[in-house]
């Protein structure tokens, strides 16, 4: 009896993890849609070896009419257009949440019927994956370069063994390292080493909240699995949105501990990239990789970018982000040379 209460204990507090994380994704989603609803393309790539069967967050599958949820292997359900589409943020919260709940009653069956199954709390075995999240804004001069290069790796690369997983993690963190002149924005998301099964909760909440920003995911590459969708046809406005910026979403999980970040310089970032470049193999333990926009004519403003993403720092000398039209007060980004309302030269 105290073994089957106890791991029922074990199960809640697990649970409860989920819902939050669950909570907590479905509440950017929504807030999201409400920060920006324009229209924009995404692509993404990834995968993971957690262990223990299941997979994570990924894949090309759309659930729901009109767009739907995109989440797990490679087919489509429920029509209308392609990729990860929220038009009712209540109905994929539900979705989040009984889809966490027969996980973790499954996990529970299979682990949670004795106390011996389970190491003790100061067992290394619940210390072991550390991850940790770079997200990366880039000029429009990069962005032609780094939107083929990503492309290529979804639809070539190997995201069903950790060998291509660690191939792809070796070509997106060069691309970015030898993008760095280009650099706009950049944010870290540090994680302390975790249990495994809270590692893969946590990398999952990650790898979805980086593809909720983008209404229509044009290709999606996960665990072997490859969905493309037709081409969305749509055209940013240069007059408003500049040339346009791309950002660079990368999650990873690993076997080892991964450097903490504090105080965003480029030479801290750099040395992360570096870092994460020199992974072995073995230590890789998933992916995730995103890009926003996915099309060339979809363009994305500075501006758009911090109102998306608040939490990313503005690197030094940067000339980008929100400004407001000396002559007629009217807000635009801060790259234009002409203010898009009066017409006013306004360019630094």
């Amino acid at each position: 009896m105290r073994s089957v209460t106890l791991s029922a204990m074990q199960f809640l507090k697990r649970f409860l993890r989920w819902c939050a994380a669950a909570v907590f994704v479905w509440m950017l989603a929504f807030s999201a849609s409400g920060v920006d609803a324009q229209r924009r393309s995404g692509g993404s790539f990834g995968g993971s070896h957690f262990g223990g069967g299941g997979r994570s967050y990924g894949g090309g599958r759309s659930y729901g009419g009109g767009g739907g949820y995109s989440f797990g292997g490679g087919r489509s359900y429920g029509g209308g257009s392609y990729g990860l589409r929220y038009r009712d943020s209540g109905t994929t919260f539900i979705f989040i949440v009984l889809a966490l709940l027969v996980w973790g009653i499954k996990i529970w069956l299979e682990n949670g019927r004795s106390t011996s199954a389970l190491p003790p709390g100061t067992s290394p075995a619940w210390m072991q994956v550390d991850i940790t999240r770079i997200r990366i804004a880039l000029a429009a001069d990069a962005r032609p370069f780094l939107q083929k290069k990503l492309l290529s790796l979804a639809q070539r690369g190997d995201t069903s063994s950790k060998k291509g997983l660690h191939r792809l993690l070796l070509q997106v963190s060069r691309a970015l390292s030898q993008s760095e002149s280009a650099w706009l924005y950049a944010s870290v998301d540090n994680h302390q080493p975790m249990s495994t099964l809270f590692a893969r909760t946590t990398f999952d909440k990650l790898a979805l909240d980086a593809r909720v920003v983008f209404t229509d995911e044009v290709i999606r590459s996960a665990n072997g699995g490859l969905v493309e969708g037709p081409a969305t046809g749509l055209r940013g406005s240069k007059e408003r949105e500049g040339e346009g910026v791309i950002v660079i979403t990368l999650v990873v999980a690993a076997k080892c501990v991964i450097t903490d970040v504090t105080g965003l310089r480029p030479d801290r970032l750099r040395s992360l990239l570096f870092e994460l470049i020199g992974m072995t193999v073995d230590n890789l333990v998933a992916l995730e990789v995103s890009w926003m926009p996915a099309e060339e004519d979809d363009l994305v403003s500075t501006r758009a970018v911090e109102q998306l993403f608040p939490k990313m720092t503005k690197l030094p000398g940067v000339v980008a982000g929100h400004r407001i039209c000396a002559y007629c007060q009217g807000p635009h980004t801060a790259e234009l040379n002409r203010c898009p309302h009066c017409g006013a030269n306004v360019g630094s």
